[in-house]
């Protein structure tokens, strides 16, 4: 399903371009199912793409009456939590970002006794939203959400935008201090430095029924200065951020990455294999997402109750980290496609994870193979 919106885009060295940008929503739901286990966000709309809060008569990215939530607190709270799954989405998708992780804290360790993200000393306020990498290094971001009725279409920056790039300008990434032994004996010692980071902020402007606006989103990367990391550097970090990703979704699914890791090479696990109309899509590790929570998937009765959820028209969604990505990474592998990929309507999914969105119409079948018999 696609709505459209007002796009304006600049890079670190501008111009500003606009234009009509295309969402899929199905992107939209695989943003705000990763945000649900990474963060804890216990918001299930995205199962239904997102029908049941959107105008049934625009093709624009028009929100029902006046927008999710009722009252002023309410209202803001889905808003911020909407401008994140749309950000995440055009990042991931338009924008070459991948492995987005929530920052955490003022001081957030990437990689122990290399990199952690910080708050700028002397600088007070709040942190950006994620930090992550592309293909250009690592990647710091900032999501908004916004009711705000002024002209999102002027050459000056709107205020919640103004204030995203201060979040953005907060961050450092730091090169923490290290010592190494030389050939000839001797101890080199380096001092910590700044690393460049790619900054972007995307915001939301949402469009109502009642305020009968046109949506927008601006999307800024704006310029960072540092000291850049160097070949044999920059692979060990993407390997080091692919595995921080990995190990958040897995903390996020309730399991314990180091026991998971151990379980994934034992040849008696049991692991799901999933099979959506008469196609095996994938073999994991799985659990049943509802508004109620998350619940493991370890036998074929999980199976016969998710079915009973899809019968009973109750929103829910099993989610699949894939056991192939776990050994790729074990096996210290950085090949990922980064593509998201959609082998049936109601499944949407990339090299990690895979979503089935249940339906009182899928049919599906959840088969318990062990490692050996894959």
């Amino acid at each position: 399903m696609i709505r459209k919106v007002n796009l304006r885009r600049r890079g670190p060295s501008g111009p500003t371009t606009s234009s009509v940008h295309d969402i899929d929503l199905s992107d939209v739901a695989f943003a705000a199912a990763k945000e649900t286990l990474q963060t804890g966000i216990n918001v299930t709309p995205w199962i239904g793409l997102f029908g049941e809060l959107l105008s049934p008569t625009s093709n624009y990215l028009v929100w029902r009456d006046r927008g999710p939530g009722v009252g002023r607190e309410l209202k803001r709270a889905y808003s911020n939590i909407l401008g994140r799954f749309v950000a995440r989405a055009y990042l991931e998708n338009h924008e070459g970002v991948q492995n987005l992780i929530p920052i955490e804290s003022n001081r957030m360790l990437l990689w122990p006794g290399h990199y952690l993200v910080s708050r700028r000393a002397g600088i007070e306020g709040d942190m950006p939203d994620w930090v992550g990498w592309s293909n250009s290094g690592f990647v710091i971001a900032e999501a908004k959400g916004s009711h705000e009725t002024s002209d999102w279409t002027k050459a000056v920056w709107p205020a919640p935008v103004k204030l995203a790039l201060k979040q953005v300008a907060r961050a450092e990434i730091i090169r923490m201090p290290s010592t190494e032994l030389l050939p000839t004996g001797r101890i080199r010692r380096r001092r910590g430095s700044r690393v460049p980071f790619k900054g972007w902020v995307v915001a939301s402007r949402w469009a109502t029924e009642f305020n009968s606006d046109i949506p927008d989103l601006i999307a800024v990367d704006p310029p960072q200065d540092g000291t850049p990391l160097d070949d044999g550097e920059f692979g060990a970090a993407e390997l080091a951020m692919r595995s921080r990703y990995i190990q958040s979704l897995i903390l996020g699914m309730g399991y314990k990455p180091e026991v998971l890791f151990e379980q994934v090479t034992a040849p008696d696990t049991n692991l799901t294999r999933l099979v959506v109309e008469g196609q095996t899509i994938e073999e994991g590790f799985s659990i049943l997402l509802t508004g109620a929570g998350r619940m493991a998937m370890n036998s074929s009765l999980d199976g016969v109750f998710a079915r009973e959820l899809a019968e009973r028209g109750i929103p829910a969604a099993i989610v699949t980290l894939s056991r192939k990505s776990i050994e790729l990474l074990m096996a210290g592998s950085i090949s990922k496609s980064g593509e998201t990929r959609r082998p049936q309507e109601r499944i949407i999914r990339d090299d990690d994870l895979i979503i089935t969105r249940l339906t009182p119409d899928i049919d599906f079948d959840i088969q318990l193979a062990s490692r050996d018999s894959s």
